[in-house]
């Protein structure tokens, strides 16, 4: 992947796939039983190797968990730029 995409990325970029998985998405939460829920979690528990299994609200959860992190790295990239930045005018 890396020799034949290598034009495409970054330099210092690789491409590295160390476990593909696919992803089923199912209905939303909310709409499970306990019953179905507790079913839901064992089905998931047992196919974790092979696919990934979540609801919708799981999804946009991990979503949010994903941009939460990438703002929290930004805003401290951003905040070492400004300091260096700073430093160099005084």
């Amino acid at each position: 992947m890396n020799i034949k995409y290598a034009g495409d990325l970054p330099e210092g970029v690789e491409i590295c796939i160390t476990n593909p998985q696919g992803m089923l998405l199912t209905g939303c939460s909310n709409e499970f039983s306990i019953e179905e829920r507790l079913d839901f979690e064992i089905v998931k528990r047992q196919h974790k190797n092979i696919v990934d299994i979540m609801t919708y609200d799981e999804l946009i959860e991990r979503l949010e968990n994903i941009i939460r992190q990438l703002s929290k790295k930004y805003q401290r990239i951003s905040s070492k730029i400004y300091i260096t930045l700073y430093l160099k005018i005084i």
